[in-house]
């Protein structure tokens, strides 16, 4: 990631005032303007840590247990402030840059801890705060040619684990195990981790959206839901297949094809200016037409970046377009109790003149068969 050209803009891009400073808390902020991650991060033991924004240049307060390590990977053009790792002091200097000379303060409200919050209050109650979730949230949504690098390579592990995995799958295996098989081939080709707890769903379990794989065991004939991601780089992705083992009833084809049709509709609308709103309404009206309204949950993408899930969401009521360089997730799911949940999810650079799919495997099918293993 260029650091610097990012720094050298951020205040600007912020739209601060003179008077007015960021303090930013969130992990993947603090990410985006710095260039420093890590996932050494457990409560207690590793530190707070912040970056304040300021008109002359872009500050990150640090505890000395990261200080090697920041000063390796961060721009020259960001400050390093030390503190002693304890909170009093984290609390002392974050406040030395961020308050002392500032009338306003923008931070993240959904993050912004509470006990530095009250901190701030108590020695600068006149200072004005103000959200800036929404601005950074506007700012991330445009990749980089760097994030778009890293972003690829995320994208291309995990459908190298899919292209693996989706051969293993086979009757009388655990949820569990399959989940465990899908990280493990990614961890093998360079993935730090997961983004989300991954989706090993079988049967019924795969039509509800906030299931987690466990110890049932996949049937033949059992629709098999698999969405997961990759993290490369402190970048994420995020995709989705489904599969039915060894045979698929009538209702379960039905699905499927119908999902992959409205899949198939959206993506080929992709391109800089298409209405969110658009996207959303081609979907629904789709499922409704297939017969399956009451099914079909109306979330159907949103931007992937450092975090798996990030804006624009493309659901009801989302406004907004698409726009140049970002990378977004088309994802529509049929889910009907007792028979099982079909989800189709693929990522996308949206480029000049259209999108590019990141994902995808290199023979689209669903049905697994025993000589296909």
């Amino acid at each position: 990631m260029n650091t610097d050209s990012r720094i050298l803009k951020s205040y600007g891009d912020l739209g601060l005032d003179a008077e007015g400073a960021a303090l930013l808390t969130d992990e993947a902020d603090i990410y985006y303007m710095t260039g420093f991650h890590t996932t050494a991060r457990r409560p207690k033991q590793i530190g707070d840590n912040a970056v304040v924004v300021l008109p002359d240049a872009v500050y990150f307060v640090i505890p000395i247990k990261w200080e090697q390590q920041v000063r390796a990977q961060v721009s020259t053009q960001c400050r390093i402030v030390v503190y002693d790792g304890t909170q009093a002091d984290y609390f002392e200097k974050t406040a030395a840059l961020a308050g002392s000379a500032c009338s306003a303060i923008w931070t993240e409200y959904d993050t912004m801890p509470l006990a530095l919050w009250n901190f701030f209050h108590e020695k600068f109650p006149k200072t004005v705060w103000r959200d800036i979730t929404h601005k950074m949230a506007q700012i991330r949504m445009i990749k980089s040619g760097c994030e778009i690098a890293r972003l690829r390579k995320a994208a291309a592990v995990a459908v190298a684990a899919m292209e693996y995995t989706q051969h293993t799958i086979q009757e009388g295996m655990l949820e569990w195990d399959l989940a465990a098989e899908v990280e493990y081939q990614m961890r093998k080709r360079g993935s730090e981790g997961v983004p989300f707890t991954m989706k090993a769903l079988s049967g019924p379990k795969s039509a509800v959206v906030t299931e987690v794989p466990g110890m049932r065991k996949i049937q033949r004939g059992d629709l098999v839901l698999l969405d997961f991601g990759a993290v490369c780089e402190g970048y994420a992705s995020d995709w989705t297949r489904t599969f039915c083992v060894e045979e698929a009833g009538k209702k379960q084809t039905d699905i499927y094809e119908s999902v992959f049709r409205i899949k198939e509709a959206c993506e080929n609308l992709l391109k800089p200016g298409i209405h969110i709103e658009r996207l959303v309404r081609t979907a629904g009206k789709m499922a409704e037409e297939a017969g399956f309204a009451g099914y079909y949950q109306t979330h159907l993408g949103h931007s992937v970046g450092i975090r798996s899930h990030e804006a624009p969401i493309m659901d009801e009521g989302t406004t907004g377009t698409l726009k140049e360089n970002m990378v977004v997730t088309i994802e529509p799911g049929i889910y009907v109790p007792g028979i099982g949940g079909v989800r189709l999810e693929d990522e996308y650079l949206i480029t000049k003149e259209g999108a590019e799919k990141l994902t995808g495997l290199h023979s689209e099918h669903w049905i697994l068969r025993k000589e296909q293993i």
